[in-house]
Order: structure tokens, then C-alpha cells, then sequence
């Protein structure tokens, strides 16, 4: 599978400040909701000669957790808003709307935002910082969708990977 230049730049970014290869490849489903192989990953770290990410992990971690600064351990400049981001990517995945055509991104993003607001109670500001980057979302999810659609190859292919249409193949 062929992967966008900006998932490839995201992950090795992640790579070089540190990030575990389970953490890259976690985040890169989250953003972009598509599966970063494990192989892939490290082939990529190999062959484009990124710097090693436990070298950087140990610096980052020495230079993040002093508790007695604010944002000290975490590195998170806002957490709320860091929550907030996460569980409506999170809820956009899970909706069943986004992988079909039955709702606009309007409703989803309005019914998102509304389960944020309601596990997180943020302030105004943060739902009004979240409603594009929702919407983004869902149109990132559902262009992965239409990647992944099963192109048909001629009346001998399958409609489905392992699913064959009944009275084709015999």
C-alpha cells in the first residue's frame, strides 16, 4: 500500500522526538485513519536512516518531567483541549453514519461535539476550536473508506476479499 508523503513525514517526526513505534503507529490511525504496519514503520526508519528513537525518547523524557512546571511531564500545553481532540476523533470512528452516506458531516460533527461537550464539559471555545478539525476528520475518514473499496476485477474476482458471488466460482 502506497502511503501520503504527509503520513510518512508525520510518522518519522513522531519517530525522531522519541515516540515508541506502537505510539507512531497509534497516532497515525488516529490522524489519518489508516493501519501503519509495524514492518513498514521500521523499514522506513532503515532505509531513510531516521535517528534512533529511544536515544531521542530518553532525551525528551529527561527534559519533560520536572512535576513542579507546569505542563512539566506531559508536555500537553492544554490538556482539556488535548482530551477533548482525542475522544472526538475517537467518537468520528465509531459513528456509524461516517462510513456510509446517510448523514452530513454536519450532523455528525454536530452529534460529536455534543458527546464531547457532554463527557468533557469544555468551555465554548474548545467545541468552537474542535468543529473543523472534526469535520477534517470525518472527510479523512471517509476518503480512507473509498482507498480501501474493493475494486472489481472482472466477473472471476471476488466482491470481497474471501467473499465470492454466488454461482461465479465453482
Amino acid at each position: 500500500m502506497a502511503y501520503d508523503t504527509q503520513i510518512k513525514e508525520h510518522a518519522r517526526k513522531l519517530w525522531e522526538e522519541g515516540f515508541r513505534p506502537e505510539e507512531v503507529i497509534s497516532t497515525v490511525r488516529d490522524y489519518y485513519s489508516c493501519t501503519l504496519g509495524d514492518k513498514t514503520l521500521r523499514r522506513w526508519a532503515q532505509s531513510e536512516s531516521w535517528s534512533d528513537w529511544r536515544q531521542a525518547r530518553k532525551e525528551r523524557l529527561g527534559r519533560h518531567q520536572d512535576p513542579s512546571l507546569v505542563n512539566g511531564v506531559s508536555g500537553i500545553q492544554d490538556p482539556i483541549l488535548h482530551l477533548c481532540s482525542v475522544f472526538a476523533r475517537r467518537k468520528v470512528r465509531e459513528h456509524e453514519a461516517v462510513h456510509g452516506t446517510g448523514q452530513s458531516r454536519i450532523q455528525i460533527t454536530n452529534n460529536v461535539l455534543m458527546d464531547v461537550a457532554t463527557e468533557y464539559e469544555p468551555t465554548p471555545w474548545i467545541i468552537a476550536y474542535l468543529r473543523p478539525e472534526v469535520m477534517t476528520y470525518i472527510s479523512k475518514v471517509r476518503e480512507s473508506d473509498t482507498e480501501d473499496a474493493v475494486i472489481s476485477l472482472g466477473s472471476d474476482a471476488s466482491n470481497e476479499i474471501g467473499h465470492h458471488i454466488e454461482g461465479e466460482m465453482e
